[in-house]
This record gives structure tokens, sequence and C-alpha cells, in this order.
């Protein structure tokens, strides 16, 4: 199902959809970001930062950075095959806040790159799509938060 052909219940934030900044985000020309366009495909994505411990036998901690698309339903958009890996940080440690900054860094890169859009050739569309995209949304913890979120 389509996100903007969805019910919802008035005053009830169940979904991304829901959120004030789904509805009002705006492009560079002040127009709603997600309102759809002939003319191009808009896509949202959540950003994740986790840490996990590969081994039980060994003490070491090793990071994810990955992609969701809000676009997605609900039910879709955290399922593997749906989400994009964009990074992997070694350990044996955690990264600081500085040091974080040097994974993420290229990840903010394609990220500006993919505001200004990307011309996208398929099947579907033999003459090109034309594909933008925001990051909208940090989904982590709070010691992951602080790190990422860094002024």
């Amino acid at each position: 199902m389509h996100p903007y052909k969805r019910s919802s219940i008035p005053g009830v934030l169940s979904d991304v959809y829901d959120g004030r900044i789904w509805k009002e985000f705006k492009d560079e020309l002040g127009e709603p970001f997600f309102m759809g366009s002939e003319t191009d495909i808009r896509i949202g994505f959540s950003l994740n930062v986790d840490w996990f411990c590969p081994s039980k036998h060994i003490r070491t901690s090793v990071g994810a950075i990955y992609l969701s698309i809000l676009n997605l339903p609900r039910h879709l958009r955290y399922k593997k095959i749906y989400t994009l890996l964009v990074g992997i940080i070694p350990g044996p440690h955690e990264p600081d806040s500085d040091q974080i900054q040097n994974y993420l860094e290229p990840l903010v890169d394609e990220l500006q790159q993919l505001w200004q859009g990307q011309l996208f050739l398929t099947r579907n569309f033999p003459i090109g799509k034309m594909v933008r995209c925001a990051l909208i949304l940090i989904a982590c913890d709070i010691p992951a938060a602080r790190k990422v979120c860094v002024t």
C-alpha cells in the first residue's frame, strides 16, 4: 500500500507518515518533498548505527551503519532485503564521536549527491527517472546517537 493512500486516525501518530516532518519537509524550491512527483522519485531514509559483539568468546565490538527506506510500509522497511548496509566499523572497540565522523563522511557525501538527484535508467524507465533522497530520521540508542549527532 502506498503511504499516501493509507488510513490514519487524526491526532494519532502511528507511523512516520503521520508526523510533521514527513508532511512538511520541503525541497530547495519550498515544495513538499514527499508529496510525490511525476518527474522524479523521492525517498526518505532512516540512518541506523549500532554495535554488536560478533562472537561470544571474544570481547570485541563491531559497528554497522545502515539505511532504512521510510517510503516502504512499516511491515517491510526493516526487513533485511530492504536494508542498505552502508558501512561497517571494525573493532575491537567502539570509536569516539570524532572517530565515527570518519566513517560517516562518505555517506554524507553520497546523501548530498542524492539530495541533488541522480538519474537512474531501468527497464521501466529507459529514458531515466530522477531519484532524490533525504535523510530525515536517525534511529540509534542514546550512546550511538551522541556519537552520530555531533555538531
